[in-house]
């Protein structure tokens, strides 16, 4: 479970969160996204995004030594791959949003499934 959890911590991190606070309209626009005529919202909501994977990528790596910590940090990352995976696949069903997005909702259910299979088994 430890390496696990450092995964998350580290890829989350790398793949997601920083890219959302340092620079989210060029992530977006490199997921296929459109940037908005006045992105200032969008890269609010985005940098708060990025702010919280990046916040809860510190206390996954933490507590990754500590078996109940682990415990825990699987528990939250577990509700976030289920959030993340509700939240694509309504986005594919409206249409609103790139490919990319949408087969995105793939992955997140794989690793909610991969989560749970770690922190139950």
């Amino acid at each position: 479970m430890h390496a696990l959890v450092l995964i998350y911590a580290i890829g989350f991190s790398v793949l997601v969160g920083v890219p959302l606070v340092v620079a989210p309209i060029a992530w977006a626009r490199a997921l296929g996204w459109r940037a908005p005529d006045q992105p200032e919202l969008a890269i609010y909501f985005a940098r708060c995004l990025g702010g919280v994977v990046v916040a809860i990528a510190i206390v996954a790596g933490a507590t990754a030594s500590d078996p109940r910590g682990q415990e825990i940090m699987l528990d939250v990352i577990c509700a976030a791959l289920a959030a993340m995976t509700v939240v694509h696949a309504l986005g594919w069903i409206r249409k609103q949003q790139p490919r990319s997005e949408d087969l995105e909702t793939f992955g997140y259910a794989a690793l909610f499934a991969l989560t749970m299979y770690v922190r139950f088994a």
